[in-house]
């Protein structure tokens, strides 16, 4: 038995090695061979989670390239942006969003539960260093071992097929044509006084933010922090005291475009944080606007957004 017992060990042993090593081999084949290369012409970049992959057609915006994708904590966009900036000189700007339920508790969850971990760790995990990996370790180990074997099979695959496209796998705008707005009106009425304030920050997912702001800064990059356009009854924006003191005190160096206020009908927005198709044509035709007339070049960028909200404003009102 004791025999037995010592054979399935070294077997095991000899399993767990083979393992690793077919995971650094098959994750330093495709970082290597990975293509994050965007075109020649775009010289500015949109990351963040599903607010701006709906908001941003990039169809419609000049020189700019929608990078963002659902359920992405600012963890995986680091390792993106990195990517990206290696492969492309050509990157003046990165637009971080910066919104409200960015800066609750659970966006940590978004980096290191078994649903995200499922969700976004394979396709990363080529590109995560040793500081990321330890991270995920030290909060979900049970999670991200058992994910190891998806890992180094999804790493075949790629290297099978040839897949290295990870500007298209890793995010792009989303056209979303539904329209639930109503409905979620009337459900946000009735739910709204139960929700909590919570007022512990996520302190990881923010670290991960700055990441993304001294990287940038390394590579003589500008980053922007933006808002997209929220409905005026999103429940989500009950931290907003929260959230102008961080940008007041943390953020008070890096600039920050809010478009929260822009007017857009109920029949605009797929719900109350995301817009459909025609609210998002409207907004990037109005955010080009803002670009092709020098919006990068004012000293005061906000003052300027706001003017044109108030004319839009105005506009809709007419």
């Amino acid at each position: 038995m004791k025999k037995f017992i010592l054979q399935i060990a070294k077997f095991s042993l000899v399993l767990l090695v083979l393992l690793v090593a077919g995971l650094l081999f098959t994750a330093s084949y495709i970082s290597n061979k990975s293509n994050f290369k965007i075109p020649d012409y775009a010289d500015k970049i949109i990351i963040g989670h599903s607010h701006p992959e709906c908001a941003f057609n990039d169809s419609l915006i000049t020189n700019t390239i929608n990078i963002a994708q659902s359920g992405e904590s600012y963890f995986y966009s680091y390792y993106k942006v990195k990517q990206l900036l290696q492969q492309n000189k050509n990157i003046k700007y990165v637009f971080v969003e910066f919104t409200n339920n960015q800066i609750e508790k659970k966006m940590e969850e978004w980096i290191w539960s078994g649903l995200f971990l499922s969700y976004k760790y394979h396709t990363y995990a080529p590109f995560i260093d040793y500081q990321g990996n330890s991270l995920l370790m030290k909060n979900n180990p049970k999670s991200l071992l058992k994910l190891q074997i998806k890992t180094l099979l999804n790493n075949i695959k790629v290297i099978l097929f040839k897949d290295y496209d990870y500007a298209r796998k890793t995010g792009g705008y989303l056209y979303l044509g539904k329209s639930k707005t109503d409905s979620l009106i009337k459900l946000k009425d009735i739910t709204i006084g139960k929700n909590e304030i919570h007022e512990l920050l996520p302190i990881e997912n923010l670290a991960y933010l700055d990441r993304i702001v001294n990287l940038c800064q390394i590579k003589g990059v500008k980053v922007i922090l933006l808002r997209s356009p929220l409905h005026k009854k999103y429940p989500g924006i009950k931290n907003e005291n929260e959230f102008k003191k961080l940008l007041t005190v943390k953020y008070r160096h890096i600039h920050f475009l809010d478009f929260k206020n822009f007017p857009l009908q109920d029949e605009e927005f797929a719900d109350l944080e995301h817009l459909n198709f025609k609210g998002a044509k409207k907004f990037s035709a109005f955010f080009n606007d803002l670009l092709a007339h020098g919006l990068m070049d004012v000293p005061d960028q906000q003052k300027t957004i706001d003017r044109k909200i108030s004319l839009a404003h105005f506009a809709v009102a007419k």
